[in-house]
Protein backbone atom coordinates (compact mmCIF):
# COMPACT_ATOMS: atom_id res chain seq x y z
CA UNK A 1 0.00 0.00 0.00
CA UNK A 2 2.76 2.05 0.24
CA UNK A 3 4.01 2.39 -3.02
CA UNK A 4 1.00 4.73 -4.34
CA UNK A 5 2.18 7.69 -5.97
CA UNK A 6 -0.20 10.89 -7.47
CA UNK A 7 0.86 12.05 -10.61
CA UNK A 8 0.08 15.89 -9.76
CA UNK A 9 -0.59 18.21 -12.83
CA UNK A 10 0.60 21.48 -12.81
CA UNK A 11 -1.53 24.53 -13.06
CA UNK A 12 -4.92 22.61 -12.30
CA UNK A 13 -4.90 24.72 -9.18
CA UNK A 14 -8.01 26.93 -8.58
CA UNK A 15 -7.40 30.73 -7.46
CA UNK A 16 -8.95 31.31 -4.15
CA UNK A 17 -12.09 32.98 -3.81
CA UNK A 18 -12.08 35.57 -1.11
CA UNK A 19 -15.70 36.67 0.08
CA UNK A 20 -16.37 40.40 -1.12
CA UNK A 21 -17.80 42.52 1.07
CA UNK A 22 -21.91 43.22 0.73
CA UNK A 23 -22.73 46.27 -0.44
CA UNK A 24 -25.96 46.66 1.40
CA UNK A 25 -23.89 45.79 4.85
CA UNK A 26 -21.48 48.16 3.63
CA UNK A 27 -23.93 50.73 3.42
CA UNK A 28 -25.47 50.29 6.41
CA UNK A 29 -22.58 50.27 8.20
CA UNK A 30 -21.64 53.51 6.72
CA UNK A 31 -24.64 55.08 7.35
CA UNK A 32 -24.58 54.37 10.74
CA UNK A 33 -27.49 52.31 11.01
CA UNK A 34 -25.75 49.17 11.98
CA UNK A 35 -22.13 48.71 14.14
CA UNK A 36 -20.66 45.81 12.42
CA UNK A 37 -21.35 43.38 9.71
CA UNK A 38 -23.19 40.84 11.78
CA UNK A 39 -26.19 44.01 12.83
CA UNK A 40 -25.82 44.74 9.26
CA UNK A 41 -27.23 41.14 8.10
CA UNK A 42 -29.68 40.69 11.04
CA UNK A 43 -31.09 43.86 9.82
CA UNK A 44 -31.02 43.13 6.05
CA UNK A 45 -32.87 39.32 7.10
CA UNK A 46 -35.21 41.51 9.36
CA UNK A 47 -36.51 43.73 5.90
CA UNK A 48 -36.59 40.54 4.07
CA UNK A 49 -39.05 38.33 5.96
CA UNK A 50 -41.20 41.97 6.02
CA UNK A 51 -40.98 41.86 3.03
CA UNK A 52 -42.09 38.37 2.15
CA UNK A 53 -44.72 39.07 5.24
CA UNK A 54 -46.68 41.99 3.18
CA UNK A 55 -46.08 40.54 -0.23
CA UNK A 56 -47.97 37.35 1.28
CA UNK A 57 -50.62 39.75 2.90
CA UNK A 58 -51.63 41.73 -0.28
CA UNK A 59 -51.08 38.26 -2.60
CA UNK A 60 -54.36 36.40 -0.01
CA UNK A 61 -56.02 40.11 0.27
CA UNK A 62 -56.08 39.64 -3.41
CA UNK A 63 -56.99 36.43 -4.09
CA UNK A 64 -60.10 35.81 -1.45
CA UNK A 65 -63.01 36.27 -3.03
CA UNK A 66 -65.22 39.46 -1.98
CA UNK A 67 -68.45 37.87 -3.79
CA UNK A 68 -69.34 34.34 -5.03
CA UNK A 69 -68.34 33.82 -8.58
CA UNK A 70 -71.13 34.57 -11.43
CA UNK A 71 -73.51 36.66 -9.45
CA UNK A 72 -73.93 40.08 -9.56
CA UNK A 73 -72.66 43.04 -6.64
CA UNK A 74 -75.57 44.54 -5.05
CA UNK A 75 -75.16 48.40 -4.66
CA UNK A 76 -78.17 49.44 -2.20
CA UNK A 77 -77.05 52.43 -0.95
CA UNK A 78 -75.87 53.87 -4.44
CA UNK A 79 -78.61 56.01 -6.18
CA UNK A 80 -80.21 54.44 -9.61
CA UNK A 81 -79.95 57.21 -12.64
CA UNK A 82 -82.73 56.75 -14.29
CA UNK A 83 -82.80 57.56 -18.87
CA UNK A 84 -84.12 60.41 -19.64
Amino acid sequence: MSDIQFNETPGINRPVMRKKEGGLEKMLIEKGIAKDKKQAEMILIGVAVLAFALTAMVLMTQMSPSAPSGTDAVYEDVPMQEAE
